[in-house]
């Protein structure tokens, strides 16, 4: 079971990925340069492939608002 402390890091890992690729993504990054950019490489250690992630918050963060 995961306690506080691990809830926090993992938060704070979302947080920092999050930022990462919206940083990518305001670049101009395309998806295939985000993947090959690697910005999961610090934690993909411990959480394994990360492509399926970044994909979803890829496709995720780049949505346009409606309107």
């Amino acid at each position: 079971m995961a306690g506080h402390a691990d809830l926090a890091a993992y938060i704070d890992m979302l947080k920092d990925l999050r930022a990462r690729i919206a940083d990518l993504i305001a670049k101009g990054a395309s998806l295939a340069d985000v993947i090959a950019a690697k910005p999961t490489a610090a934690y993909d250690a411990k959480q394994g492939d990360s492509t399926n992630f970044v994909d979803r918050a890829y496709k995720s963060l780049s949505v346009k608002p409606a309107g």
